[in-house]
């Protein structure tokens, strides 16, 4: 990025570089101008100074300083590009007085900062402004706590919630990160409050998770990791699980028995869990090495055959249109059956029939989608903050809405909460 703006500096000097491009424009309209550099504002300059030109920005809202973007390019407009006239809105359409007077508070000590001009005051662009608000505004309630760990922050926000029941309206929690929610969307849930997640929000949700491990064990039969979410989500405790990871190292040495002869392990095939699961042993049985224990229960043997039929049956349509497996996934695991259940209904079967949506905006966009592909997407977009395309944050009368404060902007609810 950094290399891109200097070859620009470098282009601007030349002077029919700067006469071509500005013959393209009558007017040139510079959004989010608090986030811009002095470098950027350099090359700005060069090019549109002295046309028609409006910039829109807040320098309260300069987020940018890590990559050299800095409030003051807002208040040096006027001395970079010309005019002298500037409009500032600073009504306030959607808050009552108490939290825009905490707003005021909270932005006050920015305003002092050196760094926040590069002009004199009284010349500067932008005057500082306190939001100011609309006629009519209600009085408001802000409440604050302070908590000694975050899972004491998320049960208390979670008792008020249950406390104040409807007369919340409308009600989100905002956050910084999407690291944060699990811990509070818990503590809402164990009090049967239902919640609206986001579309990145929803990769982190119990039941995509465990459609994305059936869809990983389809792509890929290695991946022990994620069949042991989908055994232990059945019932199957610890000593069966340990049981058939014997019986998977037992079918692997009965298909290449010279390893044994040998005794050269870098020469045996490597045992996959789910061949124990396609085949599982039979009830009570255990290794020779084990002196002691019930052996393969019968209820796991039931499960793990039914859990098998499963992911057999996915196998066997692994090569259907991504979005008809993944709604194929969400059937045979019974996940649709199992949100019918679920506290959260409608919001439970509303999480996973996005999730289909997700797959369908996959596929239509990738030249070539395939499975693998897609799920290594979805890791990657539920391991980065904003890692997938968003859409505007939801809004619900019937659950608490969870998103980041920046999916959330340019949206209102009655009450929100800030952990």
């Amino acid at each position: 990025f950094s290399d891109q703006i200097s070859l620009v500096r470098q282009l601007v000097t030349i002077p029919e570089v700067c006469q071509t491009v500005r013959r393209r424009y009558q007017a040139v309209f510079l959004d989010e101008f608090q986030d811009t550099s002095d470098g950027q504002v350099e090359f700005l300059s060069a090019l549109f100074g002295g046309m028609r030109v409006t910039s829109v920005g807040d320098p309260n809202q300069a987020i940018y300083a890590w990559r050299g973007a800095s409030q003051a390019a807002l208040h040096g407009f006027h001395e970079n590009f010309g005019g002298t006239d500037s409009l500032t809105l600073s009504t306030a359409w959607r808050n009552d007085k108490a939290i825009l007077d905490v707003a005021n508070t909270v932005a006050a000590p920015l305003h002092e900062r050196p760094e926040y001009w590069t002009v004199p005051k009284e010349r500067a662009s932008v005057p500082t402004v306190e939001l100011k608000p609309r006629e009519g505004a209600g009085q408001g309630v802000v409440y604050g706590g302070e908590f000694a760990a975050a899972v004491d922050e998320a049960q208390a926000i979670a008792e008020y919630v249950e406390s104040q029941g409807d007369q919340l309206g409308t009600c989100a929690i905002l956050f910084r990160s999407r690291k944060h929610i699990p811990l509070v969307a818990a503590a809402l849930r164990d009090r049967e409050i239902p919640v609206l997640l986001d579309r990145a929000g929803l990769l982190t949700e119990p039941a995509v998770l465990d459609v994305c491990a059936a869809l990983e064990l389809t792509a890929d039969a290695s991946r022990g990791d994620v069949l042991m979410r989908l055994l232990t989500n059945v019932g199957i405790g610890t000593a069966d699980i340990e049981l058939l990871w014997q019986w998977a190292r037992e079918q692997a040495k009965a298909v290449a028995p010279e390893s044994e002869e040998t005794d050269d392990s870098s020469h045996s095939l490597p045992a996959f869990l789910l061949d124990a699961v396609d085949s599982p042993p039979e009830v009570g049985w255990m290794p020779e090495t084990f002196v002691s224990g019930e052996g393969f229960s019968a209820a796991a043997r039931v499960r793990v055959e039914r859990l098998g039929d499963q992911l057999r049956e996915l196998r066997h349509h692994s090569t259907e249109a991504l979005p008809r497996l993944v709604e194929r996934a969400i059937a045979v695991l019974d996940c649709d059956v199992d949100s019918q259940a679920n506290p959260d209904t409608p919001m439970a079967s509303r999480v996973l029939e996005e999730f289909v949506s997700v797959a369908v905006d996959y596929d239509q966009a990738t030249t070539r989608p395939t499975l693998r592909g897609f799920l290594a997407w979805v890791e990657a977009a539920r391991e980065q903050e904003r890692g997938l395309a968003m859409e505007p944050a939801p809004t619900s009368p019937d659950a608490v809405v969870l998103t980041t404060v920046h999916s959330a902007k340019g949206l209102e609810w009655d009450t929100v909460f800030v952990p």
